[in-house]
């Protein structure tokens, strides 16, 4: 029987063949990358260190849009042109398919559209100045953007810290 390398991880014989499990992928004992790894474990280095972990992004305390740029910049390790970029197509995207008429889910938040307000007819009023009686003009039918937050949005609102 084969010996093992003392910290081989992954090896398994398979039918008078050996396998060696490296990350996600399976190398058969010829691979040259499997013959480098096996060199290295018998001298006893490390064969792969995890890279070193970035310390945490703070969140603005201002959220303006330089500031939205300059934190998805650092958490993502992008350039700030591109975040930049990233930002003014979504915003355009979204408003493009809320003016066809559609409703646009705007992630875990809500959702944003464009709702029609219904005509008023003529009516009659006072003049709170005089208390004379006046007739207050027909007003056609609008259309207003509106937004509705999720449930999981507004639920998470109530547990929120605001300031008042």
């Amino acid at each position: 029987m084969r010996e093992m390398p003392p910290r081989c991880t992954g090896y398994r014989p398979l039918g008078g063949r050996a396998i060696y499990n490296v990350g996600a992928r399976i190398y058969p004992p010829e691979s040259a990358a499997v013959s480098r790894i096996r060199e290295l474990e018998w001298e006893g280095k490390t064969v792969a260190k995890a890279p070193a972990k970035k310390a945490a992004t703070r969140v603005p305390d201002k959220l303006t849009s330089a500031s939205l740029i300059g934190y998805l910049a650092e958490k993502n390790g992008i350039v700030r042109r591109d975040v930049k970029q990233v930002l003014e197509d979504l915003f355009e995207i979204v408003g493009a398919g809320v003016m066809r008429g559609e409703r646009v889910a705007l992630g875990k938040i809500g959702k944003m559209f464009i709702r029609v307000r219904p005509a008023r007819a003529a009516h009659p009023g006072r003049n709170p100045l005089t208390g004379q009686m006046i007739t207050i003009p027909a007003k056609p039918a609008t259309k207003v953007p509106r937004f509705t937050f999720s449930k999981t949005f507004k639920e998470a609102a109530l547990k929120a810290k605001a300031k008042k």
